[in-house]
């Protein structure tokens, strides 16, 4: 059995242009125009144009002038950068690290120089400085002045040619320093001094020196075993085991010498 044929499909419509005025775009949903970013405005002090923090410039300028300072105005110039975007980070560091060398290099230099004065005072001194003592006495050179300049070694007799004792060198301090009629009490010698303390009617004498820089007398007590002398400048001790020079002023020890030997006539 056969079919009909299929009618024809219709003419498709003709196209027209719309005419001027009459098409417009459909508006944009809100929700779209309310994603769009906003603008964005630089924020004030970040950047270029942001100022210096002022800590970091007194951490750079305190790091020469005053180590300790520097440093703590470092840290606070790093802390305030960090918190506010202000510029200054390069010279907080600056600051930080001219501070600590400063620091440190002033601890070195303490040390050493505590060092060397510890040494200094430690430093034995040979010599007496004879200066004047209470009778207005130079110490060197006058036999008015009760101090005179020790006799020479080859001198063998005394002013009246009488055999010097087995000690010249202590009889002739005691004979010459001594006042006349005193006894001997004690004699003996250190490794650079010879030392004589007479005893008479008006007390002790401390005749003590050498002959690099003379001799001198003055008056004496006895106290805690030995005996002790002084003049303006210089205080005297000495006993069978040492021999003292202190320093009035300053108290310093100018001499301390072990006694070689020595004698008491007491």
């Amino acid at each position: 059995m056969a079919y009909p044929p299929l009618p024809p499909p219709p003419p498709a419509p003709e196209w027209r242009a719309p005419a001027a005025g009459r098409f417009q775009a459909p508006p944009l949903p809100a929700a779209a125009s309310a994603q769009s970013p906003p603008p964005r405005t630089p924020s004030p002090g970040v950047g270029p144009s942001a100022p210096i923090a002022t800590p970091a410039v007194l951490a750079l300028v305190f790091g020469f002038l005053f180590a300790p300072l520097g440093i703590v105005l470092g840290h606070i110039g790093l802390s305030r950068v960090k918190r506010t975007g202000e510029r200054g980070r390069g010279l907080a560091i600056a600051g930080l690290v001219l501070g600590y060398v400063g620091l440190v290099g002033g601890v070195i230099a303490i040390a050493v120089t505590a060092v060397g004065l510890a040494q200094l005072g430690s430093a034995p001194t040979a010599s007496i400085p004879y200066e004047a003592d209470e009778g207005g006495s130079t110490g060197i050179g006058s036999a008015t002045d009760g101090v005179a300049e020790a006799p020479s070694e080859d001198e063998g007799t005394t002013a009246n040619e009488e055999p010097v004792p087995a000690a010249p060198q202590l009889s002739r301090v005691a004979q010459e320093y001594c006042p006349a009629g005193d006894s001997i009490a004690f004699e003996g010698e250190s490794t650079s001094f010879a030392v004589v303390v007479c005893a008479g009617t008006s007390g002790y004498t401390y005749a003590g020196g050498n002959a690099e820089f003379g001799y001198i007398a003055v008056p004496a007590v006895a106290r805690n075993g030995g005996w002790v002398a002084a003049n303006s400048a210089v205080e005297y001790s000495v006993s069978d085991a040492v021999l003292l020079a202190v320093d009035r002023q300053t108290g310093e020890a100018i001499v301390a010498e072990p006694m070689l030997w020595s004698t008491r006539f007491e």
